[in-house]
């Protein structure tokens, strides 16, 4: 907030125009260099023997790290996860077939 002449007036916000970038791709296709799994805060747990391979974990993770063969779940990309839990919240089997555990917290759905 900024003060004039007695009266606070809000702060400017810079439009999107004015941001400085926060990151630029020199290089495309260069994301497949980075493990982008160092800053993910849960780690993902398949469990094969309740999995159904509905494949709806497949259709909504935005990292693609669920990995198909034959139209089948047949295990997960950790190099790319990065724990968001989209895949758990789509599993609809009871028990999950896809859990996430915490870094040192147990396991959470």
């Amino acid at each position: 907030m900024i003060k004039k002449d007695g009266m606070v007036e809000k702060e400017r916000l810079l439009t999107w125009r004015e941001v400085d970038p926060g990151g630029q791709v020199m290089r495309p296709g260069s994301s497949e260099s980075y493990k982008t799994s160092d800053w993910a805060v849960r780690t993902m747990q398949w469990n094969p023997d309740t999995c159904i391979h509905c494949l709806f974990c497949w259709s909504i993770c935005p990292d693609y790290c669920i990995v198909v063969e034959e139209e089948k779940m047949v295990g997960i990309d950790e190099f790319y996860c990065k724990g968001c839990g989209l895949c758990a919240n789509a599993c609809p089997t009871d028990p999950k077939s896809l859990s996430f555990e915490g870094f040192g917290e147990g396991k959470e759905e």
